[in-house]
C-alpha cells in the first residue's frame, strides 16, 4: 500500500566462530612408510573437539580421519603406492557446541615421497682390468639426486672407475 511506512528493526546477529586449528609442522614431508607425527591443536588452546577429515588419495594408503579434544597427534603411517611424489590433505575444524556457526577449515598438507630405487646393470671385469660403474636408473625419493657417496669414499659423482682384484661389492648412497 502506498501509505505504508518503512520500519527499521534493529537486532544483533551472532557471528562468533570457533577457533581455528593449527598443525605443527605444516606442511610435512615424509618418505613412504613413515609416521607423519603431526600435532594438531586449537588456536586458542581450548579443549574443543577437533575433527580431522582426510581427502583420500587413491595412490596412498594409511590415511585416516581423527577426532581430538583440544589437541592430539596424527600418527598415520602413509604408504605411497606409486612411483611419483604424492600429497595427502587433512582438513581440520574445531567444533564448539555453544556456537551455531562452524569453525574455519584449516589444512594440513603431507607430501609422501616414493621408495628410492637405484638400479645397476651387472658388471663383469677381468683380472687386472678396470671398469666404470654407473647406475642405469634412479627413481623415486624426492627426485632431487644431488648427493652421491660411494663405499670407495668418492663423493659427488654418479660414476666411479674401479679395478677390483677380487669380487667386490660397491655401495652407492644417494
Amino acid at each position: 500500500c502506498l501509505k505504508d511506512v518503512n520500519q527499521v528493526i534493529n537486532f544483533p546477529i551472532e557471528c562468533e566462530l570457533p577457533p581455528g586449528v593449527t598443525a605443527n609442522p605444516n606442511p610435512k614431508e615424509i618418505c613412504t612408510g613413515e609416521d607423519i607425527n603431526v600435532t594438531v591443536m586449537t588456536d586458542d588452546g581450548s579443549n574443543l573437539e577437533i575433527d580431522v577429515m582426510v581427502e583420500d588419495n587413491p595412490n596412498v594408503e594409511g590415511e585416516n580421519d581423527h577426532t581430538f579434544f583440544g589437541s592430539g597427534v596424527i600418527n598415520d603411517v602413509l604408504i605411497n603406492n606409486s612411483g611419483t611424489v604424492q600429497t595427502v590433505l587433512y582438513i581440520m575444524r574445531a567444533i564448539d557446541p555453544t556456537i551455531v556457526c562452524p569453525g574455519p577449515l584449516d589444512t594440513l598438507e603431507v607430501t609422501i615421497y616414493p621408495e628410492l630405487l637405484v638400479e645397476f646393470d651387472d658388471v663383469f671385469v677381468c683380472e687386472f682390468q678396470c671398469t666404470d660403474i654407473t647406475p642405469t636408473s634412479i627413481t623415486g625419493g624426492s627426485s632431487n639426486y644431488t648427493t652421491f657417496e660411494w663405499s670407495t669414499g668418492e663423493t659427488g659423482v654418479q660414476t666411479i672407475n674401479v679395478c677390483p682384484l677380487v669380487p667386490t661389492t660397491y655401495i652407492l648412497t644417494v
